[in-house]
């Protein structure tokens, strides 16, 4: 195994093993608002082909947080919007309160092609804002990324109707790109690839 190799195998590892860390802050977020907890989360992941060497960590970290989540008694569904145009990495999954059918659908099935698919990060949140949300629930969205920031105004314009709808947003992408996401994560929480919380400029993950 090559340097490369090595390095893209670390990177899968590191993105898997923050599934704890981030399980953490979701169930904060929840539990403050009330109880019991309802949170409706949303997966919005970057399929393209710089995130090729990562989609196994990620769809595991993901697992790993509804299996979380579900394991402390959580009411919590789970959906998943991808983007990437031309990809079949990432399933498209409509909100499901099942970890067994979150599950099947996003590790156990080959991805269809999707013409329809989702081109950038912003348009990705943007459809996600557009899906039937419980009324009582706190509404999250996990964006993972590791391609380079979009365009800064667009950026900034979904980050405000997130905000104005009351939804949060955790982001996690490589460290030299918080500034450029920093709108959209304004009332949530930043996460380095390597698992580290840059929310505040602290770089510890305990």
């Amino acid at each position: 195994m090559n340097t490369s190799q090595l390095a893209r195998r670390r990177f899968v590892i590191d993105v898997g093993a923050v599934a704890g860390l981030l399980l953490a802050v979701v169930i904060v977020f929840a539990v403050d608002r009330s109880i019991p907890a309802k949170i409706d989360l949303v997966f919005v992941l970057d399929q393209r082909s710089e995130m090729r060497d990562l989609i196994s960590g990620m769809k595991s970290s993901c697992v790993e947080m509804a299996e979380g989540l579900k394991a402390r008694d959580v009411d919590c569904r789970f959906a998943v919007i991808p983007f990437g145009l031309k990809r079949r990495r990432v399933p498209v999954i409509p909100f499901t309160d099942s970890v067994v059918v979150f599950k099947d659908r996003f590790v156990g099935r080959a991805v269809p092609e999707d013409p329809n698919a989702a081109a950038s990060a912003v348009e990705a949140l943007r459809r996600a804002m557009s899906l039937d949300f419980r009324k009582d629930a706190q509404v999250l969205f996990f964006l993972i990324s590791n391609n380079p920031c979009e365009d800064a105004t667009d950026v900034k314009g979904v980050a405000g109707q997130l905000a104005a709808r009351g939804i949060t947003t955790i982001v996690q992408s490589d460290a030299e790109r918080k500034a450029c996401w920093q709108d959209l994560y304004g009332h949530g929480h930043f996460f380095s690839m390597d698992g580290a919380d840059l929310s505040t400029g602290s770089h510890s993950t305990s």
